[in-house]
């Protein structure tokens, strides 16, 4: 199966160190390590030949993409480096190397705060937030000492989208000097898409890699939709138009996934809104029933007032004196009108 690391002489005999996938790997994922380049770095320093680092890769690790930066530094003006496809994070790192860096016209570039991950006491978060202070600034150094930019904009792009930094076109890494020159594609072997495809079928099921599966599955699908075939060597050659497909359908793609999270985000509001409601209404229940029961209760009283009432209590041709144990005319008027608006009261 093809590696992520490849090393080897093209057309003009120049080494050619191909850097596809994670830097660094990880238990469930093949990458780009330390030990990798240092390896076949050995040879390739008792020689005079150029070193043209090609990377594809969303990056990984920084500790490992701080150690390969340093060792092709150390090669001096000898090595290029260049970048198509997607080069994020811990990958732009290595791109820095280069004493010439070239892009593709189509590749996108993302530099961004770092991250981690932590489990323990607030002492241990405070040194784990030192640590992340101290490797943004190492990063801000490399990125302002090679391209000559102010640490301010540096600074800047990686704060973008909550230090989550944004996709720069060659265009904009050519203005911040992260590149020194943009290259047209032309016919180059996608041995990244070629890997990835291939690695479908070696593939574990943990559930890291279950978004994996999804992204391949798009990919695969991406080849076929546009027609896209391997060589004898299993390599898919990616031209102009055929990188220009794919870039779009990658966009369209993307954008497709905001949409859904959008509409996802306006579904979960809608239905807490509702839930809300419903509350509320349950709430309003409660209050008018109980306050129907005080009606009733009042209503029960005053009746049983009333069904005491003496006969014969209410006067006579409108006389409205009061004779001993007995009731005005008014008084006794005033308990059926209360009784009465304590009914109507209560049917509202």
């Amino acid at each position: 199966m093809e590696k992520v690391f490849n090393l080897y002489n093209d057309a003009s005999e120049n080494v050619v160190i191909d850097i596809h996938g994670e830097i660094g790997g990880s238990w469930w994922n093949e990458g780009v390590t330390f030990d990798d380049v240092k390896d076949q770095l050995k040879d390739i320093a008792k020689s005079d030949k150029k070193i043209l680092v090609r990377i594809c890769s969303l990056g990984g690790d920084v500790d490992e993409a701080l150690a390969i930066y340093e060792l092709l530094v150390a090669m001096g003006d000898r090595v290029t480096t260049e970048c198509y496809g997607r080069c994020a994070s811990a990958a732009t790192i290595i791109a820095m190397s280069g004493d010439k860096r070239k892009m593709s016209r189509y590749a996108l570039f993302l530099i961004h705060k770092c991250w981690s991950g932590v489990v323990g006491n607030e002492n241990v978060l405070e040194e784990v937030l030192e640590e992340q202070r101290a490797i943004n600034g190492r990063m801000v150094a490399i990125y302002t000492d090679r391209t000559g930019a102010k640490q301010e904009d540096i600074e800047a792009l990686m704060e973008r989208n909550n230090g989550d930094g944004a996709w720069l076109t060659s265009d904009e890494c050519l203005e911040y000097g992260f590149i020194t020159e943009e290259v047209k594609s032309t016919g180059t072997e996608g041995s990244y898409l070629t890997q990835k495809i291939k690695s479908m079928f070696n593939i574990n099921n943990s559930k890291p890699m279950k978004k994996n599966i999804t992204t391949l599955a798009a990919l695969a699908a991406l080849l076929a939709v546009n027609e896209l075939t391997a060589n004898k060597e299993g390599a898919v050659l990616l031209d102009d138009e055929a990188l220009n497909k794919i870039n779009d359908a990658l966009l369209a793609k993307e954008q497709r996934a905001d949409e859904l999270q959008t509409n996802l985000e306006a579904a979960e509001t809608a239905k807490q809104e509702a839930e809300n409601a419903k509350a509320a209404a349950e709430e309003a229940k409660a209050t008018a029933e109980s306050k129907r029961d005080e009606l009733q209760a009042k209503v029960n009283e005053l009746q049983a007032v009333v069904d005491k009432l003496p006969a014969g209590a209410a006067p006579v041709n409108g006389d409205d004196t009061k004779t001993t144990g007995e009731e005005t005319f008014a008084e006794w008027y005033g308990k059926q009108k209360y009784v009465q608006d304590a009914k109507a009261e209560l049917k509202r």
